[in-house]
């Protein structure tokens, strides 16, 4: 099995925030549960000079997207999340709900062919606007990308929208834009790798 980075943040405090390469690791030895009741797992952890920890728990680790953030941080527009109930829906944004337990997390969804937003109260101790997985940031600008022209596209038809349509026209070059900016950069990142 293929290892996935991860940081530490275990019991051995002087390895705390170093970053291993980390497999899962099949023992006999009870680690206990989690505090969802989950059986805790354990993995072998190996630094980049080939030293290994083994037995350690799940949650001494945290895994780490390839952007260098950690994989479960705060979702942005355009990472995927999950909502109970849902699954996997593409995060739009969160705001406060009712109370100060719940939040009420906007995510999009498709109606036949066009794209709108929807929104969900969950309570804080079941839900959180958390990526689940690594989203990079070609695919998110892709998404932002599409997500105005479907607005482009709905404005066009009414012309007392015209203030919006231009925004969002505006808004359609500069995403072009930074997508050509990007490919640039890569392309060049690349030819220098040729030499």
């Amino acid at each position: 099995m293929a290892g996935f980075p991860v940081r530490y943040h275990g019991s051995i405090t002087e390895l705390h925030g170093l970053t291993f390469t980390a497999t899962v690791h099949d023992c006999d030895d009870d680690h206990g549960q989690d505090i969802e009741g989950r059986d805790e797992g354990c993995h072998t952890l190996v630094d980049e000079a080939g030293e290994s920890i083994t037995h350690v728990r799940r949650s001494s680790i945290t895994p780490i997207a390839p952007d260098g953030d950690d994989l479960h941080r705060a979702a942005r527009d355009g990472d995927w999340i999950h909502l109970p109930g849902l699954g996997e829906v593409r995060f739009a944004y969160q705001e406060s709900g009712p109370t100060r337990r719940t939040l009420r997390i906007h995510y999009y969804v498709c109606s036949g062919r066009r794209w709108s937003i929807s929104a969900r109260l969950v309570s804080i101790y079941t839900a959180s606007a958390t990526r689940t997985h690594y989203t990079a940031p070609q695919e998110r600008l892709t998404w932002q990308l599409r997500m105005a022209l479907d607005e482009l596209a709905e404005t066009y038809a009414q012309p007392h929208l015209r203030r919006i349509f231009e925004e969002q026209a505006d808004l359609v070059e500069r995403l072009t834009q930074q997508q050509e900016l990007n490919a640039a950069a890569l392309a060049g990142g690349l030819a220098g790798q040729d030499r």
